[in-house]
């Protein structure tokens, strides 16, 4: 006796739940995507909304860039030198190095070191500049 339809289709979802894939749909096509891309892709977004924060209306394009620049300063120095643009650019490299493991995100924690001063002595190196001042900050405590 063969299975009925029904049972061949829950069967079929079963599979593919258990396939480390995900289909994703852009433009009206869709495109097979790892789960790891997936989740880089919202972890991308989310630092891309702290960094916009940390920016704020600072270059609102009335301002030139050096006045830009001297408000920043105050509001975080470790920005002060590149313009929204460029710390996304480097944001977005720096974390497809830190997915990779790569220098200076492989450097181990030191005995008594927590997360948060792991990301602040990470973001000494300047190719850790930007996640490394989006991440400490994040690990501050708000009110």
């Amino acid at each position: 006796m063969q299975p009925n339809l029904k049972d061949r289709l829950a069967e079929l979802r079963q599979y593919l739940k258990a396939l480390p894939i995900q289909l994703s749909k852009s433009n009206g096509t869709y495109a097979i995507v790892s789960p790891e891309d997936a989740i880089i892709k919202r972890v991308g977004t989310s630092l891309q909304r702290m960094l916009k924060h940390e920016y704020g209306d600072v270059y609102d394009g009335v301002r030139s860039n050096q006045v830009a620049a001297k408000l920043m300063n105050e509001r975080n120095p470790r920005l002060a030198g590149l313009t929204p643009r460029e710390a996304l650019q480097s944001m977005k490299v720096e974390l497809k190095e830190y997915y990779k493991g790569t220098d200076p995100f492989n450097r181990k924690p030191r005995k008594n070191e927590n997360v948060r001063d792991w990301w602040l002595a990470v973001q000494k190196d300047e190719n850790a500049q930007v996640l490394g001042v989006i991440k400490s900050f994040t690990r501050l405590v708000h009110s």
